[in-house]
């Protein structure tokens, strides 16, 4: 059996996503944007798996050029609470030669998805 029609309906279930988190980045304070909605395990749909979904995001976020980390990981962590994935959001800050960069990204059941950053001089401040 293809998998064809669900990739279909993720790239238009991303698209909306971002298109969402992108509105809701510009429109309210960076605590509200990130704990506006609690994402509630739900058994939908799991015939892709969290690789796929991951791996897929990632290709349609470099198609519709989405740099934000915190925008993929909201995107990338909804979608997997709408499949019944479980996965925290981890928001990280440095502070190296009076140079500050925030950074986040999604655990995922034990393994880090951090957008191809190196995050290991990150100090967690926050888990969502």
């Amino acid at each position: 059996m293809t998998l064809w029609p669900q990739y279909i309906f993720l790239i238009f279930e991303i698209v909306l996503l971002v298109l969402k988190y992108i509105i809701l980045k510009y429109s309210m304070t960076f605590s509200a944007y990130v704990s506006h909605r609690k994402f509630k395990k739900k058994e939908i749909n799991k015939k892709l798996t969290v690789v796929q979904i991951v791996r897929f995001s990632n290709k349609i976020f470099k198609i519709i050029r989405i740099s934000s980390c915190l925008i993929k990981s909201m995107t990338v962590k909804e979608l997997l609470a709408n499949r019944g994935y479980k996965s925290n959001l981890v928001i990280g800050i440095k502070n190296e030669a009076n140079f500050f960069e925030s950074h986040c990204w999604l655990e995922i059941q034990g393994e880090l998805y951090t957008h191809n950053k190196n995050i290991s001089k990150f100090k967690v401040i926050k888990k969502i």
